[in-house]
């Protein structure tokens, strides 16, 4: 026996029609995304990306042709590289000028000598040697410059420079510290086990600077040659040839 479904009479379907039209008016529906816009947005920002790239490559394109420009003139080249650093040296080609002291006038402060064992007590680096040459010896001068941020040993030998000039001297500076040389650009770039050294011939004024009190300079008029070794920078006055010069900084163990 088949089972029947009732039959709905038009008065019904149209009172069932009114019902869910009734029930779906409750009903809270999202807003409708404007797809449209977005599209549109999509499509502008494809329109200008573009054209930000062409102004970034002709902005790096000006800058290229301006550092060009730059590098081509002799006085502007020279400001352009005016600072050079290594280790604790940083050398500048315009600062103060110095007359030559009197002859016979101690290269550094008597007051501030002391022995090598006491320097050895104050800085928590190692004070190294030269072993070249082989009659070099012990330093005859031992002194301690600077303070706890700027601890400085300079170790000088007698009798290894010309007679009348400044004796040969070393000095070791913590690379994290400052000293200044006020100087045209190195005259040769020499290597010292393997890594890039400074070579100075021409006069020029030394300064290290010392917090709370006016900065040490000195007029140099010997051969300076500045190198590092680990955390320290060494530096070198003599009248040595860069060669002999050198061979005493690769001696430095």
């Amino acid at each position: 026996m088949s089972e029947r479904f009732p039959v709905q009479t038009p008065d019904e379907n149209e009172a069932w029609e009114m019902r869910v039209q009734t029930l779906s008016r409750q009903f809270d529906y999202p807003p409708t995304p404007d797809i449209a816009a977005g599209v549109r947005a999509r499509l502008q920002r494809r329109k200008r990306a573009p054209l930000r790239s062409v102004w970034v490559r002709a902005a790096v394109a000006l800058l290229l042709i301006a550092l060009v420009a730059v590098l081509a003139i002799p006085d502007l080249r020279a400001k352009a590289f005016e600072i050079l650093q290594l280790g604790a040296l940083r050398v500048e080609h315009e600062g103060p000028t110095l007359t030559p002291q009197p002859e016979g006038t101690p290269a550094f402060d008597p007051a501030l000598e002391t022995t090598l064992d006491d320097a050895r007590s104050q800085v928590d680096y190692p004070v190294l040697l030269p072993a070249y040459p082989p009659d070099l010896g012990t330093p005859d001068h031992v002194y301690f410059y600077g303070d706890l941020y700027h601890p400085t040993v300079i170790l000088t030998w007698e009798g290894f420079n010309t007679p009348g000039k400044p004796p040969l001297s070393l000095s070791l500076y913590p690379s994290d510290s400052l000293i200044v040389k006020y100087a045209a650009s190195p005259a040769a770039r020499p290597l010292i086990h393997g890594k890039e050294a400074f070579w100075f011939v021409q006069p020029h004024v030394f300064e290290q600077p010392s917090p709370g009190a006016d900065p040490v300079q000195r007029l140099i008029e010997a051969n300076v040659l500045v190198w590092t070794s680990g955390d320290l920078t060494l530096r070198l006055e003599t009248d040595w040839p860069l060669e002999e010069a050198v061979r005493l900084a690769e001696s430095v163990e």
